[in-house]
């Protein structure tokens, strides 16, 4: 999309697991040792429910700072079938990476500009 501040921005719709997981790999292909934020945003029916939520922790490998946008929308998923967006965030944290919830896309980009080092992917 861009690189301002010398930080590239990349926007990919990947929601399934492997989808990120693949994504993620190839841009650690492609930009190397640079660091890299995964933002992640499960707004699709199925990146909502809980159905992938283990997998999801793997799929984020490549990165080395993932944010989570807290979903929305949940209302209309039964409760037991939810994604945790902070279990989530655990068991990143866990693997050892960096990992937060922000609540929205304003947040988000919010935090990043202010965090962001030149070189950095996003």
């Amino acid at each position: 999309m861009g690189e301002p501040g010398r930080v590239s921005i990349i926007d990919d719709f990947a929601h399934h697991p492997t989808a990120v997981q693949v994504t993620l790999d190839a841009l650690r292909l492609r930009f190397g040792g640079r660091r890299m934020w995964a933002v992640f945003e499960p707004r699709s029916n199925t990146s909502r429910r809980n159905v992938f939520q283990d997998a999801y922790a793997q799929s984020f490998g490549s990165a080395d700072l993932v944010v989570i946008a807290e979903p929305t929308d949940l209302e209309r998923i039964p409760e037991d079938e939810r994604m945790d967006a902070g279990r989530l965030v655990d068991d990143l944290r866990a693997r050892g990476q960096e990992a937060w919830v922000w609540p929205d896309a304003d947040a988000i980009s919010a935090r990043i500009a202010a965090n962001a080092q030149p070189s950095d992917v996003v």
